[in-house]
């Protein structure tokens, strides 16, 4: 579930990044370029999910209060991405009466390309309080290897969760 927040951040941020970042680079054949973009208190995303700890449906809904992402393209396609984000989660239940969530969340990714290979990674911690006065937990590391050919070399996700 909350793994859509990491992911979601990184990709969301780094393809508006890339938009403008790849047309730089490519520009008259320019060297390096580097674009560095900033959000406050912006909507990162809003999606259906489950309540890990309760199971009940819902609505996860992430606002980054601080967030800084960083993108460097070359020429010849190489590219260096890294975001770094840190806001609010709020976990709105589909029923009424039903439990909701909210709390705090920080989150990395950073990504490596060129025409050999990739390397994409994420961590994340999240700390949500129920409105019944449970919590959730949840800290999470994300890592993908690929090679030229486009096959996964390394991958792995790793999560710890806790409900109290």
């Amino acid at each position: 579930m909350l793994r859509h927040v990491v992911r979601g951040a990184a990709l969301s941020a780094t393809l508006f990044l890339l938009s403008g970042g790849s047309a730089l680079a490519a520009s008259n054949g320019a060297g390096t370029e580097t674009i560095t973009e900033h959000f406050r208190n912006e909507m990162l995303f809003s999606e259906p999910t489950v309540n890990p700890c309760t199971g009940e449906p819902g609505t996860l809904t992430g606002i980054a209060k601080n967030g800084k992402v960083h993108v460097t393209t070359q020429a010849d396609g190489e590219l260096w991405a890294t975001g770094t984000f840190a806001g609010t989660l709020t976990i709105t239940p589909n029923e009424p009466g039903g439990v909701s969530a909210s709390g705090r969340f920080t989150s990395w990714f950073g990504v490596s390309l060129n025409q050999k290979n990739s390397v994409e990674h994420s961590t994340g911690t999240f700390h949500l309080t129920g409105s019944d006065g449970s919590t959730v937990k949840v800290h999470m590391v994300e890592h993908v290897s690929t090679n030229a050919k486009g096959e996964i070399t390394v991958s792995f996700e790793k999560a710890r969760l806790s409900c109290g």
